[in-house]
């Protein structure tokens, strides 16, 4: 007789699966706005508005005093705005191209293999550093990747505390 054991199958913990399919959704949504960033010209018109708007503000606010911190954060943002439109297209070619290595790391990682974490911790660190070096490290995108910044360490957190159950 024959006695063969059968393959023993591993269950994806239900952490982890829900962080795929968030990071799946996220992904697509990450690779779209890429697409916008890269390929339509709308950025440009957009902060030139906001210029002439937030010039206006400002004008308003330098006759008090007190808000000059403000008035700096405001500055700070209109200069990532200015730069965010000169960089649109390589910063929508890097997002489209992060969001699919990011991507390409959760359905690794969605079938248990360890190496689509290191795959997803290398794109979102990238996702963190194309844009500083693009932007500028200024107050307004300091800010902007802070914030982009607590979401991609909470998710490879979570993402870490499952390594145990990859191969």
């Amino acid at each position: 007789m024959d006695q063969t054991t059968p393959p023993v199958t591993v269950q994806r913990p239900l952490l982890l699966t829900i962080l795929c399919g968030l990071s799946i959704v996220f992904s697509i949504w990450n690779f779209a706005g890429g697409v916008r960033s890269a390929f339509t010209k709308d950025p440009e018109l957009q902060v030139r508005m906001a210029r002439e708007k937030l010039d206006a503000s400002i004008a308003q606010m330098n006759k008090d005093v007190r808000l000059g911190g403000v008035v700096r954060i405001l500055q700070s943002a209109v200069v990532m705005a200015e730069r965010s439109a000169i960089h649109a297209e390589p910063l929508g070619y890097s997002a489209m191209a992060l969001s699919l290595v990011s991507l390409a790391g959760v359905l690794l990682m969605w079938r248990l293999r360890r190496i689509g974490f290191w795959v997803y911790l290398t794109s979102s660190i990238a996702g963190l550093a194309i844009p500083i070096w693009l932007l500028g490290a200024g107050v307004a995108t300091m800010f902007a990747m802070g914030i982009g910044g607590l979401f991609s360490v909470a998710f490879i957190i979570l993402y870490a505390v499952n390594l145990k159950h990859m191969r």
